[in-house]
């Protein structure tokens, strides 16, 4: 039974085209877990995603959109914690964000 919830977000930037970001993204949370919605007219690709095999899923919602020349990535994470587990929001944003860097090596914007 969840007792509590964790939500993490963040947003980067990439010098990449919007279409090869989303690609990137949807076969990172493809390997990750499962992609369950993708939707060009709206730039969303939800899915979702397990930090460890005992826990419950991690919700990811990642909008993709075209910011100046290059592509503005917002990604949302959440997860219905028990009562001995906590951060899974987090934890799942960290693998997906290191999983989509190492797919788009040397195309982000952060200044890294």
């Amino acid at each position: 039974m969840p007792l509590t919830e964790s939500r993490a977000q963040q947003t980067i930037f990439f010098s990449a085209d919007p279409a090869v970001v989303a690609d990137a993204c949807k076969n990172a949370l493809d390997e990750l877990g499962r992609v369950d919605v993708v939707s060009r007219e709206t730039g969303v690709i939800s899915g979702r995603m397990k930090v460890s095999w005992g826990t419950n899923w991690v919700f990811m919602t990642v909008t993709v959109a075209r910011k100046d020349a290059g592509t503005q990535l917002d990604i949302q994470a959440q997860r219905k914690e028990g009562l001995i587990t906590g951060g899974g929001a987090q934890q799942a944003l960290a693998l997906f964000a290191g999983n989509l860097g190492a797919r788009l090596k040397g195309q982000s914007t952060a200044g890294w």
